[in-house]
């Protein structure tokens, strides 16, 4: 579902919800046998998304905030009995602003905050034996950003930008990208771009 609404002459607030419940029903154990008709996998889904946006005179400002929490489980009877049950949940807030300099130069400048979280328990029974194992682990990261993009004459476009990340558990990053476009001819186009990235393996 999605709700959009006008607040007033300048401002909009958008929200956002899906949810999904899904059910994997298999036969087989962890080397493709066809040993069991009970195993199962179950995931639930939780997305939640809120944007608000506020013109300010010749700026354009946007609040967005989101949610989004997974939970479910592995059963594989002939499997020693195994049983499995995950939840993650990623929260996080974007506050950004688009500040025209010139005409058709604008740029673009926010900050980011994001914490996610992930919980794991598992249980196994083999013969007299049994295991169980718990992990859970939670990470936070922190960013600023700024993108200068500028229409040039004979229908040429740049873009330059950089960010700056902190996260809790791998460290400080710099990272940028550069970009051009340029129609040379009518219904043509070329573009090409050059940058860095930095993303967190999962837990």
């Amino acid at each position: 579902g999605a709700v959009h609404v006008a607040l007033d002459a300048n401002t909009d607030l958008r929200v956002t919800a899906r949810y999904g419940d899904q059910a994997y029903h298999y036969p087989t154990n962890g080397g493709g046998e066809i040993v069991d008709t009970l195993a199962f996998q179950t995931v639930e889904r939780t997305v939640l998304g809120a944007e608000l946006s506020r013109r300010l005179g010749r700026v354009d400002a946007r609040l967005s905030v989101a949610s989004n929490s997974t939970s479910g489980g592995t059963n594989q009877p002939s499997s020693g009995d195994y049983v499995s049950l995950d939840r993650t949940r990623r929260r996080s807030a974007d506050l950004r602003a688009d500040i025209p300099i010139v005409d058709g130069t604008v740029l673009t400048a926010g900050g980011q905050l994001e914490q996610e979280d992930e919980r794991s328990e598992s249980h196994s029974v083999f013969g007299t034996s049994e295991f169980s194992s718990i992990f859970q682990a939670a990470r936070r990261n922190a960013a600023g950003y700024a993108e200068l993009s500028a229409r040039l004459p004979a229908t040429a476009m740049l873009t330059a930008g950089i960010r700056h990340d902190d996260n809790e558990r791998f460290g400080k990053f710099d990272t940028y990208r550069v970009g051009a476009s340029w129609s040379p001819v009518r219904g043509s186009r070329f573009r090409g771009s050059i940058g860095t990235a930095f993303g967190e393996p999962t837990f």
